[in-house]
This record gives structure tokens, C-alpha cells and sequence, in this order.
């Protein structure tokens, strides 16, 4: 049966929370073959080129750039949407950092208790990884903390996707500035703005991998996250227009499957539909499935929690296994994620009412117009 994208999204229930959960277990299962030397052997990768949790981090932009640009036009406020990012973004983050920075760096700190904690850059460590915009993100700790861990040193080495994230966000909001400047209800100026960046950067993207201009570097990263961001924000623009159908997701899933191999042509496929895949499991697959959203969503805990959780196992456990590295950290990273979700991020989520307040600030500092 074929149905039009925006048929699906009449309704809330989907399986996007499921979709990112499991997508932040396979960064885990990807760190796995990472921390223990064997990244070669990943077997998505041996096969296609790809990491598993480089194609879930995919996923992620793709599926960000959707939901909020469904978030903004829903609300059509700029303020109330920037405050329901931050609540999502940053009550679990800072209590991240300040879980690494704390327990855990004094746990594997060289330094006593007293001289770890009146080192600053304990706390810069805090300030910079938890605002995402004081200073650059910071990597380390005082005293040696992960000093003889895979990763050298490296205490959370997830976190730099979420500066990506943030700095997408407020682009996205720049434009909508741009669009709705003389009139707020007029969505086909945004919708072109936001098209045409997916089909540029995509076009760019792809060019870049045919033929290299862009090595490395925030140049590369900007392409790539922007070019799935935006693939996402388009896939809701053009939500009236996107036919999903089980037979186009089979002959979608076959090309992908035949075509799998560590080649330029596998890039572009993957880069051209993989976007259609994560919708078509977003919305199509009902039933018992559905379930898995009475539980919570665990993903965002599941990525903050599991790189420092795998590089505290490889740091006291050498030498440890594939196996032994994915269950034990990801049953750890697990009971972290859920009390995150339950205790802090679940409550956070329920005061996005609290955007009157910081437009009452913003208006008193003649940032915006006074609320009527």
C-alpha cells in the first residue's frame, strides 16, 4: 500500500525513539572493534566501507533535521523553539560532563583528590563540554585520565557531534529568520531555502567523494552534516510529494544489498537512499514494535554515557574482547541512559512553558517584541 508521507504524520506514534536507540548501540558495537584494535574487521565496514555507527550517526542527522524542522513549523516561534532544543540538548549534557569530570576523573586521575579538583581545568572541562559554546570542547583531564586507554587520553569522544548539531540548529533558525521577516505564515520561501541546501550540499557531498577538494577538516564535516540535515528538513517540506510504499523500501533495500561494497558508486547510493529507508521504518512498521515507546527514550543518555563507560573498561580491563567490551558497556551505558531519561531528561522536557520566561527576559533586553 502506498501513502504519502504527511498521512503518517498526523498521528505521534512512530518509531523514531527505537530507531535512534538502536542506532546509539551500534556506535557502541562500532567503539567495540575500535577499543580493542580491530576497527578493520567491524563487519558492515569489511563489507561496505561504511562503519555501522558512522551509518547511525547518518541516521541521527537525518532524522534531526526532520523532527525539528517539523518542531518549527509546528510552532512557528522562534523562541519557544530554541528553548525546547535547549531543554532536550542541555540538562543531560551538563550532567554528563560533569559525571566524567567528577566521579569518573577522580576515579582514574594520577593526581590526589585535592589537587584534581582544584585544577580548572576540572571545570573548564565542565563549562566548555556543557555549553558547547564558552570555549573548544576538551578532550581531557588532569592526572593522566584515560592516559593508557585506546583513545589516548580522551574522555568523551562523542561529544564533537553535538557542536554540529547545535550549529545546525541555529542556522536553521537564521533562515527562518530570513523567510518569515515579513510574514510569519508564509512557509514557501523557508521550504525553498531549505530544499535547495539539501540537493547543494548533497550534490557537493557527492562531488567530494568523486573527486576530493575537501580533505578533512570542519569543511568536510559542514558538507556532510548539512547535506543530511537538510535531506531530513526536505523529506518534511516535500512530506505532501514523498510516496511511502513497501515495494519501493524492498527494491530501495535490494539495490543497497547488491550493490554493497567498499566503492565510490555504494557512497552515492547510500547517500541517495538511506533517507528513505529510516522514514519508511519510521512510520511503516506498527504493532508490538511500538511498545518500545511506553519505555522512554534512551538514546541520547545511551550516546553520552557509553564512549567514557568503554574507555573506563579498555583502561581497567587490557586486553579485553570484542564481546566483552559491547555487552558489558552497553549494560552499564544502559542503567546510566534510563536514569538519565527518567530522572532528568523526561523532567526537563515537561517545562517547555518556561519559553514565556525567557521571552519576558529577552523582550525586557529589546531582543524581541514584547508578548502580547
Amino acid at each position: 500500500m502506498a501513502v504519502v508521507l504527511s498521512e503518517y504524520l498526523k498521528g505521534r506514534d512512530n518509531n523514531f525513539n527505537l530507531i535512534r536507540f538502536i542506532g546509539a548501540v551500534t556506535v557502541i558495537f562500532t567503539h567495540s572493534y575500535a577499543l580493542t584494535g580491530k576497527t578493520a574487521q567491524e563487519p558492515v565496514f569489511a563489507l561496505t566501507g561504511f562503519l555501522t555507527g558512522e551509518i547511525s550517526l547518518d541516521i541521527f542527522i537525518i532524522t534531526s533535521g526532520f523532527l525539528v524542522t517539523s518542531s518549527l513549523y509546528a510552532r512557528k516561534d522562534l523562541v519557544m523553539f530554541a528553548w525546547a532544543r535547549m531543554l532536550r540538548i542541555y540538562p543531560a549534557l551538563i550532567a554528563a560532563m560533569i559525571f566524567c569530570a567528577i566521579p569518573l576523573g577522580l576515579l582514574f586521575t594520577n593526581l590526589p583528590a585535592r589537587g584534581y579538583l582544584s585544577d580548572w581545568s576540572v571545570y573548564h572541562f565542565i563549562l566548555n563540554n556543557g555549553t558547547l559554546i564558552t570555549g573548544p570542547l576538551q578532550y581531557f583531564l588532569p592526572g593522566g585520565v584515560f592516559a593508557d586507554a585506546p583513545f589516548l587520553s580522551v574522555v568523551n569522544g562523542s561529544i564533537w557531534t553535538l557542536l554540529w548539531e547545535l550549529r545546525l540548529y541555529a542556522f536553521l533558525m537564521v533562515l527562518a529568520l530570513i523567510a518569515w521577516r515579513t510574514n510569519w505564515m508564509d512557509s514557501k520561501r523557508l521550504e525553498t531555502y531549505l530544499v535547495a541546501l539539501g540537493v547543494i550540499l548533497t550534490v557537493i557531498h557527492i562531488a567530494n567523494r568523486i573527486h576530493p577538494f575537501y580533505q578533512g577538516g570542519g569543511t568536510t564535516s559542514t558538507i556532510r552534516f548539512g547535506s543530511l540535515f537538510f535531506i531530513g528538513a526536505s523529506f518534511y517540506v516535500l512530506r505532501n510529494r514523498i510516496i511511502i510504499s513497501h515495494r519501493t523500501f524492498f527494491a530501495v533495500m535490494a539495490v543497497l544489498v547488491l550493490f554493497a561494497g567498499r566503492t565510490t558508486l555504494y557512497f552515492v547510493l547510500m547517500k541517495l537512499l538511506l533517507c528513505y529507508v529510516v522514514f519508511y521504518l519510521a512510520y511503516v512498521p506498527a504493532g508490538w514494535i511500538r511498545m518500545y515507546n511506553k519505555l522512554g527514550d534512551y538514546s541520547y543518555g545511551t550516546y553520552l554515557y557509553a564512549f567514557p563507560v568503554q574507555q573506563a573498561l579498555a583502561v581497567k580491563f587490557p586486553g579485553i574482547g570484542i564481546a566483552p567490551m559491547f555487552f558489558a558497556s552497553l549494560a552499564i551505558t544502559l542503567v546510566l541512559a534510563i536514569l538519565s531519561w527518567h530522572l532528568l531528561e523526561k523532567q526537563m522536557l515537561k517545562k517547555k512553558e518556561g519559553h514565556v520566561h525567557l521571552r519576558n527576559v529577552l523582550s525586557r533586553l529589546r531582543l524581541v517584541a514584547s508578548p502580547e
